[in-house]
């Protein structure tokens, strides 16, 4: 343990703090130069009588070497009143690895989890050694404590020496957030696996709706298989490797795995070559669709109306109802 005094929110003239035991090596370090400085340098002979097996480690610097502040270099050994972490590196920027201080693209993750306007503020981003302050590592051994689940509110309050519980909790509500967060993510990307797998198995077993507007085998066998199967925890697999995939558009569905540069969600005119290259290989045309296209095709034709032909719009919507004529010609074939 740590004792010391402390006169954060709950003023305590004997605090403790549970400390790993790695940190007694830095006391004993910290010790032996506190009673080097007691004893042999100026105001030596004057300094307060501590015994030798609590002497304070916050002891005001005396050498001679150290720079001289005003007319008084803390001959009396008096005790630092407030350690600034920013200043002492400034001072001994090799204190701390560099390589180690500079923010990854993980850590960057876990801090905009916690503050998600961090980006914001200058001097903060990957690859920088943040402003770093004694009050930071308070913070971290609360929220480290707290994610532990193995100290209680109550004990972490008194070792905090908050006076409120509420004030424990808020900076726990940073590993809070940042689990909810981990969580919900990991959530969205098996829901969107299970959606995916979906899809397929709806295109593989409902031929008459799906319909394929060329020869193309669309989905390999083995998946075929595998969906007649059930094997869902399989085809998940390939899911999320990007072997295989299967999302929605305008027209139905589009079977590449992988990003589609022409998206197919906001226009189809590329799912069914209004560009010229003919209908697109991976499309699969949905007839459950055909009403909603009906009434777009039609909404289109009166927009179009008001528009001139030289217009960048103009030349969108008559691509957008050549591909929905394209489309209905499929279905209806």
């Amino acid at each position: 343990m740590l004792v010391g005094e402390t006169t954060k929110t709950d003023p305590d003239d004997d605090a403790r703090w549970v400390v790993p035991s790695t940190v007694k090596k830095a006391v004993d370090a910290a010790s032996t130069i506190a009673k080097w400085r007691l004893k042999y340098f100026p105001g030596g002979e004057s300094a307060p009588e501590w015994d030798s097996s609590s002497v304070p480690l916050a002891l005001a610097g005396t050498e001679p070497w150290l720079p001289v502040k005003g007319n008084n270099r803390n001959s009396k050994n008096e005790l630092i009143g407030q350690l600034r972490l920013g200043p002492f590196i400034d001072r001994y920027p090799l204190f701390f690895d560099p390589e180690e201080m500079a923010v990854t693209e993980e850590d960057w993750k876990i801090a905009v989890s916690m503050t998600p306007n961090i980006g914001n503020r200058e001097g903060f981003g990957i690859g920088l050694q943040w402003p770093l302050a004694a009050h930071q590592l308070r913070r971290t051994t609360n929220v480290n404590m707290f994610a532990s689940n193995m100290v209680s509110d109550q004990s972490l309050q008194w070792l905090m020496k908050h006076v409120s519980q509420k004030m424990t909790l808020y900076y726990g509500r940073n590993f809070t957030n940042l689990r909810l967060n981990s969580d919900a993510e990991t959530s969205v990307i098996v829901e969107s696996y299970k959606a995916i797998y979906r899809q397929i198995a709806s295109v593989v077993e409902d031929s008459f709706e799906n319909v394929r507007p060329h020869s193309k085998q669309m989905i390999p066998i083995k998946v075929v298989n595998l969906v007649e199967a059930g094997e869902e925890k399989q085809l998940t697999k390939l899911i999320a490797k990007g072997d295989i995939g299967c999302r929605r558009t305008l027209a139905g569905f589009c079977m590449k795995a992988g990003v589609c540069e022409y998206g197919g969600i906001e226009s189809m005119a590329q799912c069914a070559g209004a560009d010229g290259g003919g209908i697109c290989t991976d499309a699969i045309f949905k007839r459950e669709n055909g009403p909603a296209l009906r009434r777009l095709k039609a909404a289109h034709e009166k927009k179009i109306e008001s528009l001139t032909s030289e217009s960048p719009r103009f030349n969108a919507l008559k691509k957008e109802i050549y591909a929905i004529e394209v489309y209905l010609s499929v279905v209806n074939g």
